[in-house]
């Protein structure tokens, strides 16, 4: 018998996870799964801060294929190098394949000081020719080097400089140093844990955390530069380097912003700083947590924290977001899908997990 056509494209998002096996928690996970060519989606993409919506199913009609929102995430690309140019490429053919709608840059989007002015041409060696194949509008937040000093993000007027260049790119989209997405059954929450470091976020922290618990997406996606857990060189949030003071350098007040704005009200938190890829075991009180930050080069893992994934190949996220999925996978410079991990039950029904 020949499936009806919104049974056909339930199937062809279904092939996207296909292949996995269910946990005890409602996910998936495969690794060390290989790059599939399957056609990318000729649906309309969602557009921020609008949420589309399907008629009512009956009893007479079958139910619409599943809305899905496609996009990759991925930090720590500002060097302009091989390895960025190479990251691109495989973004750009990953979305032909199977079709993105946006990009998440996780911060220090220039090196090593991020640009003296929104007319900088090295924004323009940077990101514009560096993702000159990736067709897809990109929404960057800022890391410690984007705001200036050779990385220590002390020169607070300097990351305003990226937010103005948004009016210079058709592709760059940074409405301000924090700010909220909307994509069908997706919010996300673009967070500036760089002034959080310092303790000027309270403004933030209140903004963002009212818009949080006023969400009523399927699923909540935060993101910023800086990590809560990691086993890279930076290490876990209140011991960066390991260090404990002052805090600036320990990441204690990124913890605490984390732990009061993100743990618990989204369902997951994707950061970079650390070069490197992972998916850690425990979360901060039910928040996935993942590190995206080889964006142009790696460094090494060191730490110790549990791990459901971790590598040093270049690459980046790639996320599907549907009214019943959220699944994320790595994909590195060559194409080749690394690990894959697909969410059922949105964080508000989930229990509390583990954190440092």
């Amino acid at each position: 018998m020949r499936l009806p056509p919104q049974a056909r494209a339930a199937v062809a998002l279904a092939a996207l996870v296909g292949g996995a096996c269910r946990d005890s928690q409602g996910e998936t996970t495969t690794a060390a799964a290989t790059p599939t060519s399957t056609s990318p989606s000729t649906s309309p993409s969602p557009s921020p801060s609008t949420s589309t919506s399907t008629s009512p199913s009956t009893s007479r009609s079958p139910l619409p294929p599943p809305r899905s929102v496609r996009f990759v995430a991925l930090g720590d690309t500002g060097k302009g190098n091989d390895g960025a140019r190479r990251v691109a490429k495989a973004i750009a053919k990953k979305c032909a394949a199977d079709g993105c709608d946006f990009a998440l840059l996780l911060g220090d989007n220039v090196y090593n000081s991020g640009i003296a002015a929104p007319d900088d041409p090295l924004i323009v060696e940077r990101f514009e020719k560096v993702f000159a194949p990736v067709d897809v509008p990109f929404y960057p937040v800022l890391g410690n080097h984007d705001y200036g000093a050779d990385g220590l993000g002390t020169d607070f007027a300097r990351g305003m400089n990226e937010v103005l260049y948004s009016k210079r790119s058709h592709k760059w989209k940074m409405p301000d140093a924090f700010y909220t997405l909307s994509f069908g059954p997706l919010d996300i929450f673009a967070l500036d844990t760089n002034m959080a470091n310092f303790e000027r976020a309270d403004e933030q922290s209140a903004k963002m955390k009212a818009a949080m618990l006023k969400s009523r997406a399927r699923w909540k996606l935060a993101y910023g530069h800086h990590p809560y857990m990691s086993n890279g060189p930076h290490g876990n949030a209140g011991s960066y380097n390991g260090l404990t003071r002052p805090p600036s350098f320990s990441g204690i007040h990124v913890k605490t912003f984390v732990e009061g704005l993100v743990c618990g009200n989204a369902d997951a938190y994707l950061c970079g700083h650390d070069h490197s890829m992972q998916w850690l075991t425990s979360t901060c009180n039910g928040t996935e947590l993942l590190v995206s930050g080889t964006g142009a080069e790696a460094t090494t893992l060191p730490g110790s924290n549990l791990t459901r994934f971790q590598s040093t190949d270049l690459g980046f996220i790639y996320g599907v977001a549907t009214d019943t999925t959220l699944t994320m996978e790595f994909v590195n410079d060559t194409g080749a899908r690394l690990f894959t991990r697909t969410l059922v039950t949105p964080v508000s029904h989930a229990a509390s997990g583990g954190g440092p």
